[in-house]
């Protein structure tokens, strides 16, 4: 039979180690909030080591002065690509991997009828930086980059919403 005091400390460790693992699996688009200053450890204990602030800014400008919040593409024609340079600055206490994605597309043709979320097939959104890692405190120039297929006639207004996803 297990001794009391062992049987705490494991217990303590797995409760460490799932609250790491659920932090890790947080949508990471989200404030995680402020990190605590670290704790004294009680004694013959582990230091208690706070979760890391994970957090990014975009902003329109290499200055970093303002942020951006929505990118208009203007009229785009079947087959062409438009690039939009934006500026991502690491304002968390931690090294991140960014990654991009779209979704919530809206399509209207040229009448105003709304259209098939379908014809997102017909869009591709990259970036340069994909898979990226982007150190504390450092800005990076990124260029976004949204091409519109040839094979496409119908739609004559669109709107999306870009993620711009991290992780640890």
């Amino acid at each position: 039979m297990m001794d009391r005091k062992v049987l705490v400390v494991l217990c303590l460790a797995i409760l460490v180690i799932l609250i790491v693992y659920i932090e890790m699996e947080r949508d990471e688009t989200e404030i995680v909030g402020v990190t605590p200053p670290r704790k004294k450890p009680p004694s013959g204990g582990s230091p208690i080591i706070p979760s890391p602030l994970l957090n990014l800014t975009v902003y329109e400008d290499a200055d970093c002065l303002k942020e951006l919040t929505v990118i208009d593409w203007g009229v785009m024609s079947p087959g062409e690509s438009k690039n939009k340079t934006v500026y991502i600055r690491n304002t968390g206490n931690a090294d991140v991997i960014v990654h991009i994605r779209a979704d919530e597309w809206t399509f209207k043709s040229y009448n105003g009828t709304v259209l098939s979320s379908d014809f997102a097939r017909y869009f591709n959104l990259t970036w340069n930086i994909e898979g990226t890692t982007i150190r504390q405190g450092e800005t990076v120039t990124a260029v976004i980059t949204l091409s519109v297929s040839p094979f496409i006639h119908t739609v004559a207004d669109f709107a999306f919403n870009i993620h711009i996803e991290y992780e640890a």
